[in-house]
């Protein structure tokens, strides 16, 4: 809904915004969804560097993400 918005109010909306970022709420859902998604995948790929097992060419992208870094922001952006 506030994506929408700014759409229609073009390039006023950092003005319409000024003293309150819009998205803040609706953000702290989706960060919070994507949290426990980038924590699963970590802990994953921990558990399968404690058992040397190698899963090359399988997984989602983000299951190769975290073979190269366990950087909890890096991930999540």
């Amino acid at each position: 809904m506030v994506v929408s918005q700014r759409d229609r109010l073009d390039l006023v909306w950092p003005l319409w915004e000024i003293f309150e970022n819009k998205t803040k709420k609706p953000m702290k859902v989706v960060d919070a969804f994507i949290e426990l998604i980038v924590a699963d995948a970590i802990s994953k790929n921990d558990a399968r560097r404690e058992e040397k097992v190698s899963e090359e060419g399988e997984g989602t992208l983000l299951d190769r993400l975290v073979q190269v870094t366990s950087d909890f922001k890096v991930l999540k952006a």
